[in-house]
This record gives structure tokens, sequence and C-alpha cells, in this order.
């Protein structure tokens, strides 16, 4: 993504050809410059100019990489490992909080029913009441679930820096 230095907005992508020797431009202008206003300056960087930054970067990533593999493997799987972690640990505790209003639910919907049994409330509220808590505990469920594969794949999941290795030698 590109911002443009001077607003900080993203800078979008043009193509048009140049009036004067109808040869076509490839740019990236600012997305707050309008004619007439004040918004933003006309500027602009040539869209091969980015390509070249962007294959350079590549370039010397590949580099360092082909020179240092086994510093590069170690330095991903220590990113990776302190990003997981992080994700894992706040997965856990939405999946333990979830799971805690998951049962609080049931025991909701058990005291309803009594309730309703005994004639202690009417029949449009607890139908209002049931519904309610029925809809909520479908929602958790799905969120249950997603966390636990989210948990799970991250307990399974390997650094894939052997599969960049094996791109760059390629």
């Amino acid at each position: 993504m590109l911002y443009c230095a001077d607003c900080g907005k993203l800078l979008t992508h043009a193509r048009n050809t140049d009036y004067r020797t109808g040869k076509e431009k490839n740019e990236y202008v600012c997305g707050n410059y309008q004619q007439g206003t004040k918004n933003c300056t006309m500027h602009y960087v040539r869209a091969n100019v980015i390509e070249d930054l962007i294959l350079n970067a590549i370039q010397r990533v590949a580099g360092y990489v082909k020179q240092n593999e086994a510093e590069f493997v170690e330095r991903v799987r220590e990113a990776s490992n302190l990003r997981v972690e992080a994700e894992v640990k706040e997965s856990k505790k939405q999946f333990v909080k979830m799971k805690r209003r998951r049962e609080e639910l049931d025991g909701l919907i058990k005291k309803l029913y009594e309730s309703y049994a005994t004639g202690k409330i009417p029949e449009n509220h607890f139908t209002r009441l049931i519904g309610e808590y029925d809809v909520e505990q479908h929602t958790l469920d799905g969120d249950i679930a997603v966390l636990q594969k989210n948990i799970d794949d991250f307990a399974a999941d390997s650094v894939k820096a052997d599969r960049f290795m094996e791109l760059v030698k390629r």
C-alpha cells in the first residue's frame, strides 16, 4: 500500500495517455488530490519506480537469506512464535469466557423452564426469553468452534520458513 507523504491519503493507481507524446503513463497519484481544491498538491510516483523498489527489496532479502540461512530461519521462527503465543493467549481467554457464558445460559434456561412450569412467568415472556437465549447460545457455539479451530491451528502450525527458503533457492 502506498500513501501520500504530504497528507497521508492512499495513493491510487492511474493509467492514462500523455497527450504530448501519446505514450501510456502508469503511475500512483494522491487520492486526496482533486483539481481546483486545496486538499493536496498534484504529485505522483511512476509505477515502474515502485516496481523497481519492491524488486530491489525482494532481492536484498533473498540475498540475505542465501548468505544467512540459519539466522534467517531462527529470526522467522522467533517472530512467529511471539505472534502466535500472543494470539493463542488471547484466543484462550476468549474461549474460557465464552464457555463460561455458555454454561451460564444453560443454567438460566433451566431456571426459566422451572419458572414457566410453576406459573411464575407468563407464556409470552417465556417465549421471548427462550428465543433470545437460544440465539445467544447458537452464536456462542459458532464462536467457540471458531476459537477452538484457531487454537488447534496455532498449535499444529509450523513456521513456513522452509518453504520460503526453497523459493529463494529456486
